[in-house]
């Protein structure tokens, strides 16, 4: 049962926005700074109402990935990285979310908006945001906890900037993205940056990680490049 699956989310620390009927929004005042519990989640379902998942701080530091680009393919291209529960639309089999709990401190919610468009590709819900969960039906679609299973996926805030940069090539922490050259150097490294994706990949094999996407590695001027999305330089 659908409920079944709120309590499931409950157990991994979730709380639950509750909006109105069958939409994303109409909720009452201040709501990101009210969660509530799981008694009260399952009572709004029956009552036909929708339930989000309250992410951030006041759910244990989970996190949702939220992308409404190719969601299979991209899950094959994280290979490990994919391997969480997930939260998708059975009417929408191109959008989904990846379910991430971060081991410090939370990221800023964020957009990605290539090029101009007008609609996100991706969506990093954190504090002040939710993620419409199980229970809940949007445009006819009913939501779906996927790979409950697995569990959701602990991650250290290195790592999840570096699952953020591999889907958007942009940074979800700013203490990750490289600074600026000093005295017009273009050829500058950022020593801290290097550092912090090296620390990231420390227990983890990258290779492996990201083997569905890549095209394999090639060696160039004592560099090692991964290669798809773009690639990524890590000087040895």
């Amino acid at each position: 049962m659908t409920t079944d699956k709120l309590k499931w989310l409950a157990d991994q620390g979730a709380t639950f926005a509750l909006p109105k009927g069958r939409t994303k929004d109409k909720f009452e005042t201040d709501w990101p700074n009210k969660p509530h519990c799981l008694a009260e989640a399952s009572a709004h379902a029956k009552r036909g109402g929708n339930v989000g998942i309250l992410t951030g701080k006041h759910s244990n530091n989970i996190v949702a990935l939220d992308r409404d680009i190719d969601f299979p393919g991209t899950v094959a291209m994280m290979g490990n990285w994919g391997e969480t529960a997930k939260i998708i639309r059975s009417n929408a089999p191109d959008r989904g979310k990846l379910l991430y709990q971060v081991l410090g401190s939370l990221p800023d919610s964020t957009v990605y908006k290539p090029n101009g468009e007008k609609h996100p590709h991706a969506e990093l819900l954190a504090n002040g945001r939710h993620a419409l969960g199980p229970t809940s039906q949007y445009n006819g679609g009913d939501y779906i906890l996927q790979d409950a299973e697995l569990g959701i996926m602990e991650v250290t805030p290195a790592e999840l900037d570096y699952i953020w940069w591999s889907i958007t090539s942009q940074h979800c922490y700013p203490e990750f993205a490289p600074k600026e050259p000093e005295h017009g150097d273009t050829t500058q490294t950022s020593k801290e940056y290097v550092q912090a994706v090296k620390d990231a990949w420390s227990t983890i094999d990258v290779f492996n990680h990201f083997q569905k996407d890549s095209n394999g590695t090639e060696e160039r001027k004592g560099q090692t490049r991964i290669l798809g999305n773009g690639g990524l330089d890590v000087r040895q």
